[in-house]
């Protein structure tokens, strides 16, 4: 289990569903574009920050953002970075729920990157919550719950990080 000051990474998070969006690559390509460096976590916790976590708790502008940092919008209104981050906005009667994934060989290596850059760009408003299944919380009024967990699909690792706020999604994403 991977761990940074007062947040701890349990692969499995119960209690939450989690409405995720996973491109299919072929085996062979994504086993080669999953390098274990930290510069490939870094540049992922990177845009986990640039995207949902300094949009949290309104994710209107996610699009514009994303775009602007380097994301593709894909016909079924997904943003993709090459070759395999993916983000998104889903909608539901409690709210807005931004949800950002991405490949990595080291789960743990990513976990601790994306909440040492969440850390590090949300300072006081980002509240850790290690023992209440959620990760963290951003800002009070209204709070945008963190949760971040680890999925393997089709002998895949993925990080998927969830972004969860009481307000309504107010764009197509």
């Amino acid at each position: 289990m991977a761990t940074f000051p007062n947040i701890s990474f349990k692969p499995v998070l119960s209690g939450l569903v989690l409405y995720f969006a996973v491109i299919a690559f072929p085996a062979e390509t994504a086993a080669k574009q999953q390098p274990t460096s930290n510069a490939w976590q870094q540049e992922r916790a990177a845009l986990v920050v640039q995207t949902c976590a300094t949009l949290a708790p309104s994710f209107d502008t996610l699009e514009a953002q994303a775009l602007r940092v380097g994301f593709k919008k894909l016909p079924d209104n997904r943003l993709l970075h090459e070759p395999e981050i993916v983000v998104s906005t889903n909608s539901s009667p409690n709210g807005c729920t931004c949800l950002i994934s991405f490949g990595t060989d080291v789960p743990d290596k990513a976990v601790v990157a994306v909440g040492q850059a969440m850390t590090n760009a949300l300072g006081t408003r980002l509240k850790t919550h290690p023992n209440k299944g959620i990760f963290a919380t951003i800002g009070s009024n209204p709070a945008t719950r963190v949760v971040v967990s680890h999925k393997k699909i089709e002998g895949l690792n993925w990080i998927i990080v969830s972004f969860q706020s009481p307000l309504s999604c107010q764009h197509s994403n």
